[in-house]
């Protein structure tokens, strides 16, 4: 388990190291989306939520986090704050009111995130990647301009069958 996240981990640290070399095929430019770029959007929103709390992708789309709140939140990887779903062990970003923080997820599987400030409040999400087209996906979607902290690759680990079926994940 330990090796597979440290080379889950690496192979994303690869990746941002190249895409900020402007050698990654899956990074992208702030200010600009290609041809046929998907985007989803969630907001951090007042009442200490993300709307919608659970979306489902298609592998390539681009999440974007809007904090549209008058308060701080953070885009936390991991299922809890606990010790053992290794919390922000890959993302751990801060989300100041009117900020934005995108990532394009490009593997299969379930990312689950939290607000580390909120997160007692029930502030958690769940991204869910699909290896194929989500049925609908286009109506969420659609060719918006960056304006910062895009992030080349996977950054939040997937969630395995038998971690799925385990109670509190």
């Amino acid at each position: 388990m330990r090796s597979a996240i440290a080379t889950g981990c690496m192979a994303i640290l690869l990746a941002l190291a190249v895409g900020s070399c402007g050698g990654g095929a899956s990074g992208r430019a702030p200010g600009g989306d290609g041809p046929g770029a998907m985007v989803v959007e969630i907001e951090a929103a007042d009442g200490f939520v993300f709307n919608p709390a659970h979306v489902t992708v298609a592998a390539g789309t681009t999440v974007r986090w809007t904090n549209r709140a008058a308060v701080p939140h953070t885009i936390t990887s991991g299922a809890s704050s606990r010790t053992a779903d290794q919390p922000g062990a890959l993302v751990d970003h801060a989300l100041p009111s009117g900020a934005r923080f995108e990532l394009t997820l490009t593997t299969a599987g379930e990312w689950p995130y939290f607000c580390r400030y909120h997160e007692g409040m029930g502030m958690v999400g769940l991204v869910t990647v699909t290896a194929g087209p989500v049925s609908g996906q286009s109506e969420l979607m659609g060719n918006q301009n960056r304006s910062s902290g895009v992030v080349a690759g996977d950054a939040m680990p997937a969630r395995t069958a038998a971690q799925r079926q385990q109670p509190g994940r």
